[in-house]
C-alpha cells in the first residue's frame, strides 16, 4: 500500500495499492480516512458517520472472497 499524508499537518489522508489473494490474483484497495474529508457546506464539520454506507471484507481471516457485507465479520471491526 502507499499511504498519502497532509503536507500541512501530517495526518494520513489516504492509501491505495493492491491486496494479494493468492494464485496470482489482487483486489485493488483505496481507502480515504473519512476524519480527514471536509464537507462543503459544513462549518467546522467533516463527513457524518452515522449517514456514511459503509462495506465489510473479511480480511482479518484472509476471506476476501467472501464478499462484502454491510456490517463487520466476526471479530473483525470491535
Amino acid at each position: 500500500m502507499h499511504r498519502y499524508f497532509c503536507r500541512e499537518c501530517g495526518s494520513h489522508v489516504w492509501m491505495q495499492g493492491e491486496y494479494p489473494l493468492g494464485e496470482g490474483k489482487v483486489m485493488p484497495v483505496l481507502a480515504v480516512n473519512l476524519g480527514t474529508v471536509q464537507v462543503e457546506g459544513l462549518v467546522g464539520e467533516g463527513v457524518e458517520l452515522a449517514r456514511t454506507e459503509m462495506g465489510y471484507f473479511d480480511m482479518l481471516h484472509g476471506n476476501v472472497e467472501g464478499g462484502l457485507r454491510e456490517r463487520p465479520w466476526e471479530g473483525g471491526l470491535v
